[in-house]
């Protein structure tokens, strides 16, 4: 069967290689891999009479994105999430009851529609790599991740945590899926099954996850137990003569840091966990700059966009200096390879490696007059601080298209849509009707004119509405939703986009 050949022309392209080639610039693309990237275009299809055209004007094309750190249980778990849920404690206590029913009681079914949704989520938000940290559930969790990457392509990592789940991977072999042996967290880690781990991980040539650095408490409970750090442990017992991928380092001495510097391990960094810390550990500080960072979504729904003006907040707040928006990208692309030991295939777009592109629509009046600039990074800029998931409009994965004008091309949205309903109706079945009404406000569409209501004037692009009101919004998802409680405060609120002005 011949190879296809494409031929892709007039897009702004970011190509995060070693010398940040940006610019209009024209791929051309044999098979699923780049062959050449340039300004002439005739020159570069005139070998390949029958290649396919494709026209990128008003497209922005970046890497694919790779989330290095990805939990796809918080794709259900994040609307109990304390981020959105006024009342702290009390969502702290649904997200744990909500857990405990995915990590232990959920059917394979159930799972399915779980990974289906996480990784079509991260998809079609331009990820076209990741690494799933993996569930602690038999090998139901990791029959139902490889069933949801067949669908959705996507290259990936899935962390291995238990002996069903070994040898559940024993039986699959795929290009695009590599695995990982997860290191049990401070509460269940003992000498034993470490040296466990880091036997198998040497018998299979398994790369080792270390997720257990995320907190000083964690890192006070390995000192207590083993009299140091997971950092200096690890090292004691080689396991950094396996590769190894560091989760949220935050943990950690001086000595460890050293350590990190030392052995050029990147560590992969999901900034809330580091927006929300509150000790006297040694931080990321002591290591940005000094190693690669890569980004990875943890908790929450993979958001690239979100995530990389997190990790710009992070930085701001450690005043920690930014280099350029080049650094950003980079973290979310070349820094994630790196990290998951891909960057001979994926992390930048370059001749000899895969295919893997983001399109981002940049045709409509928010973002074109970005184009006009000739300085690339003024248009990196505006891609990191202005552009959302949203606007992504095509995913190529080994150089074929997998989103398609904003919609997946394996799966229908409806019906992945209608599961995610079923879904969560069960879970909050389990949590309880009573605990699922939540007492934020309402938000309501745009409003192009001025409203009086009750003597209160708004502006325009604002609606006034009383929380007792019972409104129909037009949304753009099928998910269900909780009800709403039938007796709420009679006060009057402003609304505009989502923030929500007393």
């Amino acid at each position: 069967m011949q190879e296809s050949v494409k031929l892709i022309e007039n897009a702004f392209v970011f190509t995060c290689d070693e010398n940040q080639r940006s610019g209009v610039l024209s791929i051309l693309i044999r098979g699923d891999k780049i062959v050449e990237i340039g300004k002439r275009a005739d020159a570069m299809s005139s070998q390949y009479p029958q290649l396919e055209r494709i026209n990128a004007e008003g497209k922005i094309l970046l890497p694919g994105f790779i989330d290095a750190h990805h939990r796809a249980e918080s794709v259900v778990l994040r609307f109990l999430d304390p981020l959105f849920v006024p009342q702290q404690n009390r969502s702290l206590n649904l997200v744990r009851k909500a857990s405990e029913y995915i990590t232990t009681k959920v059917t394979e079914d159930e799972l399915k529609t779980l990974y289906r949704l996480a990784f079509f989520s991260a998809l079609r938000a331009g990820v076209t790599t990741l690494s799933e940290y993996g569930m602690d559930y038999l090998d139901k969790s990791f029959r139902a991740a490889i069933e949801a990457l067949q669908q959705t392509q996507q290259r990936a990592y899935i962390g291995l945590h238990n002996g069903d789940q070994y040898e559940a991977a024993l039986l699959y072999k795929s290009k695009n899926i590599h695995y990982a042996a997860v290191l049990p967290t401070d509460r269940n880690l003992t000498l034993y099954n470490l040296q466990n781990t880091l036997r198998i991980a040497q018998q299979r040539q398994l790369p080792i996850i270390i997720n257990d650095c995320a907190d000083i408490h964690a890192f006070e409970s390995f000192k207590k137990k083993f009299g140091k750090g997971i950092i200096q442990l690890g090292n004691e017992h080689h396991i950094f003569d396996s590769p190894v991928f560091l989760v949220n380092v935050r943990g950690f001495d001086k000595a460890d840091a050293e350590l990190i510097v030392k052995r050029k391990f990147p560590v992969i960094v999901t900034p809330t966990n580091f927006s929300n810390a509150n000790d006297n550990s040694s931080t990321v500080e002591d290591l940005i700059n000094r190693v690669t960072i890569a980004l990875g979504s943890g908790w929450g729904n993979a958001n690239p966009f979100e995530e990389m003006r997190q990790l710009i907040s992070l930085y701001l707040s450690k005043s920690v200096a930014i280099a350029s928006p080049f650094e950003i990208l980079a973290a979310h692309t070349i820094g994630g390879a790196q990290a998951l030991s891909l960057s001979n295939e994926a992390g930048s777009i370059k001749e000899g490696k895969k295919a893997d592109i983001v399109f981002l629509n940049a045709s409509g009046i928010f973002h074109q007059p970005c184009l006009v600039s000739e300085d690339a990074e003024l248009v990196l800029q505006h891609c990191i601080s202005e552009m959302t998931a949203h606007d992504v409009a095509d995913v190529m994965i080994g150089g074929e298209f997998y989103v398609r004008e904003g919609h997946l091309l394996t799966c229908s949205e409806d019906e992945l849509a209608r599961e995610a309903s079923s879904l969560m109706k069960q879970i909050y079945s389990v949590l309880g009707e009573e605990n699922v009404h939540q007492e934020a406000g309402l938000v309501v569409p745009f409003s192009s004119k001025k409203e009086v209501i009750d003597g209160i004037s708004s502006d325009e692009g604002f609606r006034i509405i009383r929380d007792h009101e019972k409104i129909n919004t037009d949304t753009n998802t099928n998910l269900e939703t909780p009800a709403q409680p039938q007796s709420i405060k009679k006060n009057l609120h402003k609304v505009f986009g989502e923030d929500d002005i007393e």
